[in-house]
């Protein structure tokens, strides 16, 4: 799906998979414990495919050959992206509080949540994959 954008901007993903490395090492041995929960790590990359997922909208909006975008399998698939990580964004800003804070039936009632954005998301990319199959 997101390869249509990468065949302009190979160098910009090859940056971007550099930078995320580097993060991570950073991220792992001098903000937070490699065997804990990786917060910023997560957010990290959250931001970047919530960014990315943003760009993917708008090259759809422009170049999408469909005339009825609610059919187009990317679209949905993009939608999944975007749904998920975009209602789970906070969950995992502050997930270490969360662990380290919060009492066992207080994790559980976000977790219900967490899995329940995750249903949702897999329904949606369901939906792409059944309009994936129809243009065949």
């Amino acid at each position: 799906m997101y390869s249509y954008l990468l065949r302009s901007s190979r160098t910009l993903i090859y940056t971007f998979m550099g930078v995320v490395l580097c993060f991570f090492v950073w991220d792992s041995l001098a903000q937070q414990n490699i065997t804990g929960v990786q917060s910023y790590m997560i957010t990290f990359c959250t931001v970047l495919l919530l960014g990315y997922a943003t760009v993917y909208y708008e090259h759809l909006l422009h170049t999408s050959p469909v005339t009825v975008l609610l059919k187009y399998p990317l679209f949905w698939i993009n939608s999944a992206v975007t749904y998920y990580y975009g209602l789970n964004f906070f969950i995992f800003i502050f997930s270490t509080y969360i662990f380290e804070n919060l009492k066992d039936h207080e994790i559980v009632v976000v977790w219900i949540f967490h899995n329940t954005n995750n249903i949702i998301k897999n329904v949606l990319l369901a939906v792409g994959i059944y309009y994936a199959g129809k243009e065949e």
